[in-house]
């Protein structure tokens, strides 16, 4: 996601599930941000995506409650969100049912996207969910038109290739 002007931290708590490290390492690095002399000075957006997967899902959606963010990731795994979501998982992932419990709860602009045939270790590594949630943060922090086009196939009844269900709700583009 760096190569597209997504800044990725990477948190090695082992408390990930609280959400608490995303927002503390975020808000760090956008306080650096406003010093006049740090490199990425009046360069970073004051909206903040958060990815997760597994317990980071968890965490991340946690996460989503507080100002900053904008929009949310979560891969095999997740909750209730109170920000534009999408929820990535598959037929194999033995935390599904959480993000379709977090994808039925929320109350906002969502995205599902279930893989056929796919672990949970192996949904995050997954060339489609990195692209699917590229597109999102995207879409919903950068207002990228063409990335907000490309997400409308997964309210169609044409899900992309390896996808056995997709669903958009709440379209706010």
């Amino acid at each position: 996601w760096a190569s597209y002007g997504i800044i990725v931290v990477a948190s090695h708590s082992p408390i990930a599930g609280s959400g608490s490290s995303l927002i503390s390492g975020i808000q760090n690095f956008i306080d650096k941000t406003k010093d006049e002399e740090h490199l990425f000075f009046g360069k970073i957006a004051r909206k903040a995506g958060v990815a997760g997967h597994s317990q980071g899902a968890i965490g991340a959606s946690f996460a989503t409650k507080d100002e900053i963010i904008g929009a949310a990731v979560l891969i095999g795994g997740g909750g209730i969100t109170s920000v534009p979501t999408v929820f990535l998982t598959s037929q194999f992932d033995f935390m599904r049912f959480t993000a379709l419990s977090g994808y039925r709860g929320s109350a906002v602009e969502k995205g599902l996207v279930v893989k056929s045939g796919t672990s949970h270790t192996e949904i995050a590594h997954s060339r489609e969910a990195f692209k699917i949630g590229r597109r999102w943060l995207l879409c919903h922090l950068a207002g990228n038109i063409s990335a907000c086009k490309a997400l409308e196939v997964l309210g169609s009844s044409n899900c992309p290739n390896g996808v056995v269900e997709c669903y958009l709700e709440n379209r706010s583009y």
